[in-house]
């Protein structure tokens, strides 16, 4: 039989390059989180989409990103022969395997930590092309979901025919034993996610396949929503796509624009006034709700947000906040508030929300918390809102360990400790949940609240007895991983609670695996080998003769190390404040003569200079006069330490408190004979001008002015 005959045609009267006509209808099964229906020539695949949820083995959870499981089935009716087994047998097995990767690398995972995203591909009827229809699907099934993607996949299955390269190919062509590539590619672009190939294909004819395949590829993912915009979706337009504010991508072929089974009705996004867009079909979305055009001003906008009553208010939270098929529910606002053009819609639509009459549920105290420590956003009516809403639920007892409601009792937790909030009231009864409780709680849950309290730095005593029992009790046999191993090991370092037998068995088993990634990906892993240096420097300080070498961690400091810790050290937009702190200090000590530059101490520190004070003469001594073996009284080694707001609890009442291990990395320099003395971008935010912070900046290094808010003694 030949597929091609003379007049250059296939048997189904298409030409080599061109693809089988494809219809879709998205949100197919009302069930699911995502679904589509996709026919591909006689190809017919359903898709569903569920999550992200939680995982449903905890061994699975991914404390840094969600994890993708596919499965790939057909059923029994697909084939003409009637298959015996629909699900799980190898072909299946390593589809399921293909789709997990290649969506893996599209999907932006890191959005929905410790979560699980189900996928699910069921081949209704087989006519050749089946990954790759279900490839198509997925990605329409994702969008239907509100999954957050930094591109579409559409995939093709071509063939070479005689040495004539073919594109989705049928079940028909399939008879010949011709060989057949899968390709899957990312918005139409030459970046391929999946390639699978079939029998065997000669070198010679491999590039005209992969050629045939993108440019299928490319054809195949055109949108004819917007036919003059075939650029890659941004965050913020993938962001609006994903809540069905605007119509799912059309697929287009080459011989023919495909018709979508179901239309779209919703209006046209304009990216420029993206929230005000959102307000507005929000709003406009219900039948009860007010039928008018919002104003496109960003006061009136906000006119119109504070004049909406209570039941318009729940309507708007219904379908912004809290939409069906968006599991991080206020992410859709707070990706938008990223833009700082939309901080004040989002702080007026906190205000409006601060006052909603009924006390928010631990699920809505989760979503809301976690998504504002996402994207840094503190707004003080809102914090105060839910922290009252928080202890009026602890009043209730709603935190009981045996309930499902304690893992959502620790993404709380996690959540104002990274909303850096301050109020002891508040750490003072989440200390005493977790005490009271403390016996039903699992060791590695027990470790990520002591983290959470460690690094809002709440006060020892609070926790005493949790934190005596859970350094006897420390087995590295208890963690499903090195990274909360080690979280849990500096949990311990930051309460002065570390054993000797715990630092060597921790440092000696996690030594060599962190030095290894740190060398292979520096910029993945530098976090963690710095909380390394700590814990070793914790060993060295603090207890007696643990059985590890703190020369071996300061021996493979790499040669880049203070470029990657100041990456670590300062984020969210933090390094300015540095910036301009340095230039700042090395106007009164000038660099290499009296300043030593910044640097990674061993202490596992990050020390922005060092300067050698004499302290009876009241002056800076040059570096170069004294030997670092030399020991005077006189002369006092001063480590200079800058601390931008990230790295302090927000100040209520002009007070605030180091956090995370700054604390003990001080306690540290200390121990290493340095006398540190802190700068807070909090007290020189208050000075008036530059002459004002050098004279404060001088005279607390004369001073040897080493105290700072937050020491614990």
């Amino acid at each position: 039989m030949n597929v091609i005959n003379e007049f250059g045609y296939r048997q189904d009267a298409r030409k080599p390059d061109q693809i089988r006509n494809i219809s879709y209808r998205m949100g197919a099964f009302p069930h699911a989180d995502g679904s589509a229906y996709l026919e591909q020539g006689g190809t017919k695949v359903a898709c569903t989409v569920f999550g992200p949820h939680e995982c449903r083995k905890r061994s699975e959870t991914n404390e840094e990103a969600c994890i993708i499981n596919a499965q790939y089935s057909m059923a029994t009716f697909s084939v003409p022969d009637r298959r015996n087994r629909p699900r799980g047998d190898r072909r299946g097995n390593k589809y399921g395997r293909l789709l997990e990767k290649a969506f893996e690398s599209v999907i932006s995972t890191a959005l929905y930590k410790r979560s699980q995203i189900d996928i699910f591909c069921e081949v209704l009827e087989a006519d050749g092309g089946n990954l790759a229809a279900c490839v198509n699907a997925v990605s329409l099934a994702i969008a239907d979901a509100g999954i957050s993607v930094r591109g579409l996949i559409t995939a093709v299955e071509c063939g070479s025919v005689d040495g004539v390269p073919c594109a989705d190919m049928s079940s028909r062509e399939h008879m010949e034993v011709v060989p057949r590539v899968t390709i899957g590619t990312v918005d139409g672009k030459n970046k391929i996610v999946l390639l699978e190939m079939k029998n065997v294909v000669n070198e010679t004819r491999l590039p005209a396949l992969l050629d045939m395949g993108v440019n299928a590829c490319k054809q195949t993912g055109d949108t004819a929503s917007n036919p003059d915009n075939n650029e890659a979706l941004d965050p913020l337009v993938s962001f609006v796509k994903n809540s069905k504010l605007q119509a799912a991508p059309k697929l287009k072929l080459m011989n023919q624009s495909s018709t979508p089974i179901e239309q779209s009705t919703l209006p046209k996004i304009n990216s420029d006034k993206l929230a005000q867009s959102i307000l507005q079909i929000a709003i406009n979305e219900s039948s009860s709700g007010p039928k008018k055009q919002l104003p496109y001003t960003l006061e009136g906008l906000k006119t119109q947000i504070l004049a909406l009553n209570e039941e318009e208010l729940v309507m708007l939270l219904q379908h912004v906040i809290h939409p069906a098929k968006f599991r991080d529910r206020m992410n859709v606002l707070l990706v938008l508030a990223s833009n700082k053009t939309f901080l004040e819609i989002l702080a007026v639509i906190y205000d409006k929300f601060e006052s909603y009459p009924r006390t928010l549920s631990p699920w809505e105290l989760r979503t809301i918390i976690q998504s504002a420590a996402d994207f840094s956003f503190y707004h003080a009516p809102l914090v105060h809102r839910l922290k009252c809403d928080f202890l009026n639920l602890r009043a209730y007892g709603c935190w009981n360990a045996s309930s499902p409601r304690f893992d959502v009792f620790e993404h709380i937790v996690l959540g104002f400790s990274r909303l850096r909030v301050e109020d002891r009231h508040l750490w003072s009864e989440i200390a005493s949940n977790i005490s009271y409780y403390w016996r039903s709680i699992k060791p590695e849950l027990a470790s990520r609240l002591l983290n959470s309290c460690a690094a809002a730095n709440v006060d020892k005593s609070l926790l005493a007895d949790c934190i005596a029992e859970f350094a006897k009790q420390f087995d590295p046999q208890n963690y499903n991983n090195e990274r909360s191993l080690l979280g849990g090991a500096h949990t311990l370092a930051m309460y002065r609670a570390l054993t000797p037998n715990t630092a060597t068995s921790v440092l000696n088993y996690l030594k060599n695996r962190i030095l290894e990634q740190v060398k292979r990906f520096p910029e993945n892993n530098f976090y963690d080998y710095m909380r390394l240096m700590q814990i070793c420097a914790a060993a060295k300080y603090e207890l007696e003769s643990p059985q590890v070498q703190h020369a071996d961690f300061v021996l493979s400091i790499p040669d880049n190390a203070i470029s990657l810790a100041l990456e670590v050290k300062y984020v969210n937009g933090s390094l300015i404040h540095f910036t301009q702190f340095k230039n700042l200090l090395h106007s009164i000590v000038p660099l290499d003569k009296f300043c030593a530059e910044a640097c990674l101490h061993e202490t596992g520190s990050v020390v922005e200079g060092q300067v050698l004070v004499d302290k009876s003469k009241r002056e800076f001594v040059s570096l170069d006069s004294v030997d670092s073996n030399t020991t005077d009284d006189n002369i006092t080694r001063v480590a200079v330490l800058f601390l931008a707001n990230v790295h302090t609890t927000v100040p209520e009442n002009g007070q605030f408190r180091l956090i995370r291990q700054y604390p003990m990395n001080i306690r540290h320099l200390r121990a290493a004979n340095l006398h540190p003395v802190v700068f807070v971008q909090h007290d020189l935010d208050r000075l008036p001008s530059d002459r004002d912070r050098c004279d404060y900046i001088r005279e607390r290094l004369l001073n040897v002015s080493a105290d700072y808010p937050g020491e614990n003694p």
